[in-house]
């Protein structure tokens, strides 16, 4: 294997984990890119101790870290080099029931 570094290393496989990008690369794996939105809260306003799926809004809520992450569902397929759209997440923020992010 070439290193970054301009070395080689001997090696008996590597493993690549490149994503989307392994194309460029000249590999063809069946994998497609994907959005998905997120906005933290922190600190978190109340103790979450496990996720909740609110399945008519296509949103997720999950404690991570001392915040509250609120998160879209993937829905659309974009070229891998995309950014985020966040006037969509925050959409999909504001579909969620008001109750549902209150103790």
């Amino acid at each position: 294997m070439l290193g970054s570094d301009g070395q080689s290393y001997p090696c008996d496989g590597v493993v690549l984990a490149a994503g989307v990008w392994s194309a460029p690369l000249g590999y063809k794996i069946p994998i497609r890119p994907g959005k998905g939105y997120s906005v933290d809260f922190a600190p978190a306003s109340f103790d979450l101790r496990t996720s909740l799926t609110l399945a008519d809004a296509h949103v997720a809520i999950t404690p991570l870290d001392g915040m509250v992450r609120v998160a879209g569902t993937i829905r659309d397929l974009a070229r891998g080099d995309s950014q985020p759209d966040r006037s969509t997440s925050l959409a999909r923020f504001r579909r969620a029931p008001r109750g549902s992010l209150t103790a």
